[in-house]
């Protein structure tokens, strides 16, 4: 929610949700589930938290609830599950791996997006990061010799590389998505031409090959 009130949604009709406890004993029973018929990974996608957000009661109260002092634009809400997650897959005889599909720091600054990017692999039960980069991220203009303008190529190299550099010193995993789809509506044409440009992109790093 924002300052006046508004709800931040994706699309016309889905909020985004506040991690409260209540959401997260329903993730909890999501996961059982999955790992009940038989998963071997889980994918937690794009914990983030909108800059202009953390405005409503729920995210207020459960910042005091969890920190004991009054409310600060932060998330924290990966932790919890991902222990959840090791410990009741650990008790089946598995050993269910937890991957966070994530922007790149890059687009997350372009889209006034905070997410605890670096500070997740910190977390016992986080096995690696997906970059999510595509059609939709690598298109947002930027700046080069003071001129802005669309430079998909480029922009997906940059977004690509801030997610191996980030994760390359915590020797998690990294995996690589490309997606010629995006949110905006766009002709078939254009979708084929950003994403032969996300994907050779993807191709200069040849340490990822997944």
């Amino acid at each position: 929610m924002e300052r006046d009130g508004k709800l931040i949604l994706h699309g016309p009709t889905v909020p985004y949700v506040v991690p409260s406890q209540a959401y997260l004993a329903y993730m909890k029973t999501q996961v059982k589930r999955a790992i009940d018929f038989g998963v071997t990974a889980i994918y937690l996608e794009e914990p983030e938290f909108w800059a202009r957000g953390g405005y409503s009661d729920t995210f207020k109260k459960e910042w005091q609830d969890y920190y004991h002092f009054p409310w600060l634009p932060q998330h924290e809400a990966l932790k919890e599950i991902f222990s959840y997650i090791k410990t009741y897959s650990e008790s089946k005889g598995q050993r269910v791996k937890c991957f966070v599909p994530t922007h790149s720091l890059l687009n997350y600054s372009a889209w006034e997006i905070v997410s605890p990017e670096a500070s997740l692999a910190a977390l016992p039960g986080m096995d690696g990061y997906i970059a999510q980069v595509w059609t939709g991220t690598a298109r947002v203009p930027n700046y080069f010799n003071g001129v802005k303008k669309e430079r998909v190529f480029e922009n997906a190299f940059l977004e690509y590389s801030s997610v191996l550099s980030m994760t390359a010193p915590t020797k998690k995993t990294v995996y690589f998505l490309t997606d010629p789809i995006e949110d905006g509506i766009r002709s078939w044409d254009d979708y084929k031409k950003n994403y032969e440009a996300t994907f050779t992109a993807e191709l200069m790093f040849p340490s990822v090959n997944h």
